[in-house]
Protein backbone atom coordinates (compact mmCIF):
# COMPACT_ATOMS: atom_id res chain seq x y z
CA UNK A 1 0.00 0.00 0.00
CA UNK A 2 1.17 3.21 -0.74
CA UNK A 3 1.56 6.52 1.49
CA UNK A 4 -1.50 8.14 -0.13
CA UNK A 5 -3.57 5.30 -0.06
CA UNK A 6 -2.60 4.91 4.09
CA UNK A 7 -3.36 8.44 4.65
CA UNK A 8 -6.80 8.19 2.84
CA UNK A 9 -8.16 4.58 4.80
CA UNK A 10 -6.69 6.65 7.95
CA UNK A 11 -9.41 9.92 7.14
CA UNK A 12 -12.11 7.25 6.37
CA UNK A 13 -11.45 5.90 9.79
CA UNK A 14 -11.44 9.25 11.47
CA UNK A 15 -14.65 9.54 9.54
CA UNK A 16 -16.17 6.54 10.59
CA UNK A 17 -14.88 7.43 14.33
CA UNK A 18 -16.93 10.65 14.06
CA UNK A 19 -20.17 9.20 12.27
CA UNK A 20 -20.29 6.05 14.91
CA UNK A 21 -19.18 8.41 18.06
CA UNK A 22 -21.53 11.16 17.27
CA UNK A 23 -23.90 10.83 19.98
CA UNK A 24 -22.02 9.35 22.78
CA UNK A 25 -20.37 11.03 25.75
CA UNK A 26 -18.06 12.31 26.06
CA UNK A 27 -17.14 12.22 22.29
CA UNK A 28 -20.64 14.42 21.58
CA UNK A 29 -19.09 17.09 23.25
CA UNK A 30 -15.63 16.97 21.75
CA UNK A 31 -16.48 16.24 18.55
CA UNK A 32 -19.38 19.18 18.87
CA UNK A 33 -16.69 21.22 20.03
CA UNK A 34 -13.65 20.31 16.99
CA UNK A 35 -17.06 21.03 14.69
CA UNK A 36 -17.88 24.18 15.82
CA UNK A 37 -13.58 25.25 15.76
CA UNK A 38 -13.63 23.63 12.23
CA UNK A 39 -10.26 24.39 10.93
CA UNK A 40 -10.81 26.42 8.07
CA UNK A 41 -7.03 26.13 6.71
CA UNK A 42 -5.73 23.24 5.17
CA UNK A 43 -3.33 21.32 6.63
CA UNK A 44 0.30 20.18 5.29
CA UNK A 45 0.61 16.67 6.37
CA UNK A 46 4.30 15.16 6.98
CA UNK A 47 4.92 11.38 7.16
CA UNK A 48 7.80 11.08 8.53
CA UNK A 49 9.54 7.80 8.78
CA UNK A 50 11.79 8.64 5.96
CA UNK A 51 13.62 11.99 4.60
CA UNK A 52 12.45 14.16 3.48
CA UNK A 53 8.92 13.18 4.59
CA UNK A 54 5.95 12.40 2.11
CA UNK A 55 4.07 15.51 1.88
CA UNK A 56 0.28 15.82 1.54
CA UNK A 57 -2.65 18.36 2.10
CA UNK A 58 -5.89 17.45 3.80
CA UNK A 59 -8.85 19.99 5.05
CA UNK A 60 -12.18 19.70 7.21
CA UNK A 61 -15.18 20.48 5.52
CA UNK A 62 -18.83 19.79 6.08
CA UNK A 63 -17.88 17.83 9.04
CA UNK A 64 -15.44 15.72 6.75
CA UNK A 65 -11.65 15.35 5.88
CA UNK A 66 -10.19 14.91 2.58
CA UNK A 67 -7.03 14.95 1.42
CA UNK A 68 -5.66 16.61 -1.96
CA UNK A 69 -2.46 15.28 -2.86
CA UNK A 70 0.09 17.73 -3.44
CA UNK A 71 3.99 17.13 -2.62
CA UNK A 72 5.44 19.71 -4.08
CA UNK A 73 3.30 22.21 -1.90
CA UNK A 74 4.78 25.42 -3.31
CA UNK A 75 4.10 28.53 -1.64
CA UNK A 76 1.69 26.84 0.54
CA UNK A 77 -0.95 28.55 2.05
CA UNK A 78 -1.41 25.73 4.88
CA UNK A 79 -2.75 26.87 7.90
CA UNK A 80 -0.90 24.23 10.58
CA UNK A 81 1.34 20.97 9.73
CA UNK A 82 0.87 17.32 11.67
CA UNK A 83 3.39 14.72 11.56
CA UNK A 84 2.75 11.64 11.71
CA UNK A 85 4.60 8.51 11.28
CA UNK A 86 3.50 5.98 8.84
CA UNK A 87 3.63 3.47 11.48
CA UNK A 88 1.00 4.74 13.68
CA UNK A 89 -1.37 5.07 10.19
CA UNK A 90 -0.73 1.68 9.53
CA UNK A 91 -1.79 0.33 12.63
CA UNK A 92 -4.67 2.08 12.74
CA UNK A 93 -5.60 0.96 9.45
CA UNK A 94 -4.86 -2.90 10.31
CA UNK A 95 -6.77 -2.16 13.50
CA UNK A 96 -9.75 -0.10 12.63
CA UNK A 97 -12.32 -0.90 14.94
CA UNK A 98 -10.58 -0.56 17.99
CA UNK A 99 -9.77 3.41 17.01
CA UNK A 100 -13.46 3.61 15.57
CA UNK A 101 -15.02 2.61 18.89
CA UNK A 102 -12.56 4.92 20.85
CA UNK A 103 -11.59 7.48 18.82
CA UNK A 104 -10.02 8.94 21.70
CA UNK A 105 -6.48 6.89 20.19
CA UNK A 106 -6.97 8.56 16.88
CA UNK A 107 -4.16 11.39 16.71
CA UNK A 108 -6.62 14.49 16.23
CA UNK A 109 -3.90 17.19 16.39
CA UNK A 110 -3.98 18.17 12.48
CA UNK A 111 -7.10 19.55 13.50
CA UNK A 112 -5.55 21.25 16.64
CA UNK A 113 -2.58 22.10 15.26
CA UNK A 114 -0.53 25.15 15.73
CA UNK A 115 -0.07 27.61 12.96
CA UNK A 116 2.89 27.40 10.70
Amino acid sequence: MDTLELLQQYLDICDAAIEANKERFPFKQILSAAQENERQEDVLVQIGDQYPPERFIIHAKDHKVSEDSSPECEDCSCGAAWRVSSSFLKNVVENPLSYIENPARLDWEWLFSSQL
